[in-house]
């Protein structure tokens, strides 16, 4: 499959490396918008755009640009990757916290961008890993679970 662009400058190769994270990350956050239909956690409002169109330009658009400006500058040294990963947790991190004024925006991005670094090494074992994370991190937002029809 041809792309107009190729991100091998880091071996990584956009169709098998980012495009199966672009959509396990897809995957969860349409997951998640169905499963709390009847009650969000939080929703995307945005001033020109409504709840599900903020979400389909959120998945289809500003997660793959993420992932194509995170994973391929990934140093070898473990401090300078930290601070690489703690930069994008800081980024998201103000960026929702300034338009949905939560306090659990943090410990979400920290939980996002690992899940991505793992799916990266590791994608059938973060697969696994995040079916039962889902639950639990419902079950830590008071989510009622027998609101789901």
């Amino acid at each position: 499959m041809d792309y107009p662009f190729y991100l091998g400058f880091y071996g990584l190769d956009l169709e098998k490396k980012i495009v199966p994270i672009d959509f396990f990350m897809q995957d969860l956050c349409l997951f998640y918008e169905f499963l709390t239909k009847g009650y969000p956690l939080w929703r995307l409002d945005h001033p020109l755009l409504k709840n599900t169109y903020t979400v389909i330009v959120v998945s289809f658009i500003i997660f793959p640009a993420t992932l194509m400006l995170y994973l391929p500058y990934q140093d070898k040294k473990i401090y300078k990757r930290m601070g690489f990963y703690l930069l994008w947790v800081l980024i998201y991190s103000i960026i929702e916290f300034s338009q949905y004024k939560l306090g659990n925006v943090l410990l979400f991005d920290f939980g996002l961008f690992l899940a991505v670094r793992l799916h990266y090494k590791y994608p059938l074992i973060t697969d696994v890993i995040s079916v039962f994370t889902v639950p639990i991190v419902l079950a830590l937002f008071s989510f009622p679970f027998k609101s789901v029809s």
